[in-house]
C-alpha cells in the first residue's frame, strides 16, 4: 500500500483516542488513549430492514505535522458479520492538523427477536464496542395449574412476558417509545368454556418499562367427579416483535371423588375419606418425582403439590402414594418428609444424624404411617408403622436400595443392589437375585397385591419375578438413553410400569401407557415412581 511522503504509522505511540456517537449525530462521548484495554461504545438501533450505520470517531490527542495512518477492522462479539453487521476494514489517514476521523459500520436490520448484540472495531492497541440495540421484542406465555374448587369461581393466572421493555433511554438512543400490544383468547382442550371455565379474550398493552402482564381466567368450581381437564390461552396479533410461545396450557385439577373397582364398593372416596377393605383405586395415571422435588403427572393422576419450589437441604430420593391415590409423600436423603393431598405427616429423620442416607419409603396399608429405610438397612417407623427388624447390624455385600410393605402392614421386604432380599414380619421370602451375576444393579422392587410375590428391576430394565409375580416383559433388551430408577405394579398385579431417569415411562402387562401432562425441566433427574 502506498502512503503520503512522510506519513507516520500509528505503530509509534501517537496519542490515539476512541470515541463514539450515533449515526449522523457526531457527539463525542468520551476518549480512550492508546494502549487501553477497551474503547468506548457506539449504540445503534437495529431497524427492521436495510442497514443503519454505526459511526465510530477516532481521534488523535495531539495534531501532527506529518500525516498519520492507522489500520482498522471489525470482529465479532455476540453479533455475527454478514448476519448482524457488514464486516468493515480499511486505513484512516490524518493529514497535518487533523485530529478526528470517522468509521461507518453498516448494521443489518431484521425482525428477529434476538436481544442486544455487539461487535468490535479494532485499531492497534485499542478497540471500541458497537452495540446493536434489538428493537424486535419476543412475546411468550407460560402455563398454569389450578385446583377446580367446589363452587363459585377462582382464577387461573397466566404470565405473559415481553423480552425487552419499550421506552427506555438506556443505552443511549433508546428503543421504541410506543406500548407493545398483543391480543389473547381462550380455547377449549378437554375443558369446555362456560362449563369448566369462563371464555376470556382481550388485549394486553405493555407500557414503557413493563416486561410482564397477567391474564386471569375464571375457573368454575363443581362437585362432579371428573378427570383433570385442560384449556388454552392463545396469543396473536402483536403490534411489534414476534410471539415465540403462542399458547399457554391451563390444567384444572379435579379435587372431587375418584372411583374404585373391586368388592365391596367404596363408601367414601373423597380425599381423606376411608378406603373400603378390598377396594382398589382405578389407576388412571402415575406420578414421578425428581431429585429437586418436582412432581410430574402422567395420565390423569391427581396433582396435589410438589417440593420443586422449596430450597431443599438434601435431594429427594423417593415417593409413595396414599391408599386413596389422593395424596403422596416425598422423602429426601436425610429423611425429611413432605406431604401432599390427603397424606399425613407422622415424623421424619430430618433432625437426626444418620449413619447412611435414606433410600426409600413405604406406607402402611391404611396410610396412617410409613417406614423409612437407610442404605445400611436401618429402619425408622412412624405413625402406625411397626418395627419388625432391620439389617442395620449386618455387614451387607451391597447397600439397600428399596423397601416394600406387605398387604397387611405387618411386615416388609428390603432389597439390596445385588438383588439380595431380606424379609421381616409376615413378609415371606420367595427368592432373590443375590446369587446371580447381574450386569446392572437392582434399583427398585414392587410386591404383588397378594403379598405372595414381588418383582425386582435393574437399572438396565431387566425384570426378576418371584413367587406369584409374573413376568410381563422388560426393558432389558432396549437401548436406554437413561437408566431405570423406579417401578410400580398395577392394582391387579397383572402388569407394571418402569420409569427411567429422564422420565421415560415403560408399560407392561395390563399397565396402560400414559403420556406426561407436565414437562420435566431439562436438567431434571427422576428418582421415583408411584401409581
Amino acid at each position: 500500500m502506498s502512503h503520503h511522503p512522510g506519513t507516520q504509522r500509528v505503530r509509534r505511540l501517537v496519542g490515539l483516542l476512541f470515541s463514539a456517537c450515533l449515526a449522523f449525530n457526531l457527539v463525542v462521548v468520551s476518549a480512550q488513549p492508546v494502549g487501553a484495554a477497551e474503547g468506548d461504545s457506539v449504540f445503534v438501533v437495529e431497524g427492521d430492514t436495510g442497514t443503519t450505520d454505526a459511526i465510530f470517531t477516532v481521534s488523535l490527542s495531539v495534531a501532527q505535522t506529518d500525516p498519520v495512518s492507522v489500520d482498522y477492522f471489525t470482529s465479532n462479539g455476540t453479533a455475527a458479520a454478514g448476519q448482524d453487521y457488514v464486516a468493515t476494514s480499511g486505513t484512516l489517514t490524518f493529514m497535518p492538523g487533523e485530529t478526528s476521523k470517522t468509521v461507518a459500520v453498516p448494521v443489518i436490520g431484521d425482525r428477529i427477536p434476538e436481544g442486544d448484540e455487539f461487535f468490535y472495531l479494532n485499531l492497534p492497541g485499542s478497540r471500541a464496542t458497537g452495540t446493536i440495540i434489538d428493537d424486535d421484542p419476543s412475546i411468550s406465555i407460560g402455563g398454569t395449574t389450578v385446583m377446580e374448587g367446589d363452587s363459585g369461581t377462582h382464577d387461573a393466572t397466566f404470565v405473559v412476558t415481553l423480552s425487552v421493555p419499550a421506552g427506555t433511554n438506556t443505552p443511549p438512543g433508546g428503543r421504541w417509545s410506543e406500548p407493545v400490544k398483543v391480543s389473547y383468547a381462550t380455547s377449549d382442550g378437554t375443558a369446555i368454556g362456560g362449563q369448566d371455565y369462563m371464555a376470556t379474550a382481550g388485549t394486553l398493552s405493555f407500557e414503557p418499562g413493563e416486561t410482564s402482564k397477567l391474564i386471569s381466567v375464571p375457573i368454575l368450581g363443581d362437585t362432579i367427579p371428573e378427570r383433570d381437564e385442560t384449556f388454552f390461552v392463545n396469543l396473536f396479533n402483536p403490534s411489534r416483535g414476534e410471539i415465540t410461545t403462542v399458547q399457554g396450557q391451563g390444567v384444572i385439577l379435579n379435587d372431587d371423588a375418584v372411583t374404585f373397582t373391586g368388592e365391596p364398593p367404596a363408601a367414601s372416596t373423597a380425599p381423606g375419606g376411608p378406603v373400603p377393605p378390598g377396594a382398589r383405586p382405578t389407576v388412571s395415571g402415575v406420578r414421578t418425582v425428581t431429585s429437586s422435588g418436582q412432581v410430574v403427572i402422567f395420565g390423569d393422576a391427581g396433582f396435589f403439590g410438589s417440593a420443586g419450589g422449596l430450597k431443599l437441604n438434601h435431594a429427594v430420593i423417593g415417593t409413595a402414594a396414599t391408599p386413596s391415590r389422593n395424596g403422596y409423600w416425598l422423602v429426601a436423603s436425610d429423611g425429611g418428609v413432605f406431604v401432599f393431598g390427603d397424606a399425613k405427616f407422622f415424623g421424619s429423620t430430618g433432625s437426626l444424624r444418620l449413619n447412611q442416607p435414606i433410600v426409600g419409603l413405604a406406607a402402611t396399608p391404611d396410610g396412617n404411617g410409613y417406614w423409612l429405610v437407610a442404605a445400611d438397612g436401618g429402619i425408622f417407623s412412624f405413625g402406625d408403622a411397626r418395627f419388625f427388624g432391620s439389617t442395620g447390624g449386618l455387614k451387607l455385600n451391597s447397600p439397600i436400595v428399596a423397601i416394600a410393605a406387605t398387604p397387611t402392614g405387618n411386615g416388609y421386604w428390603l432389597a439390596a443392589a445385588d438383588g439380595g432380599i431380606f424379609s421381616f414380619g409376615d413378609a415371606q421370602f420367595f427368592g432373590s437375585a443375590g446369587g446371580l451375576q447381574l450386569t446392572k444393579p437392582i434399583v427398585a422392587m414392587a410386591p404383588t397385591p397378594t403379598g405372595n410375590g414381588y418383582w425386582l428391576v435393574a437399572s438396565d430394565g431387566g425384570i426378576f419375578a418371584f413367587g406369584d409375580a409374573q413376568f410381563f416383559g422388560s426393558a432389558g433388551g432396549l437401548r436406554l438413553t437413561r437408566p431405570i430408577v423406579g417401578m410400580a405394579a398395577t392394582p391387579t398385579g397383572n402388569g407394571y410400569w418402569l420409569i427411567a431417569r429422564d422420565g421415560g415411562l415403560f408399560a407392561f402387562g395390563d399397565a396402560p401407557f400414559f403420556a406426561p401432562k407436565t414437562g420435566l425441566s431439562p436438567d431434571a433427574s427422576v428418582v421415583g415412581l408411584t401409581s
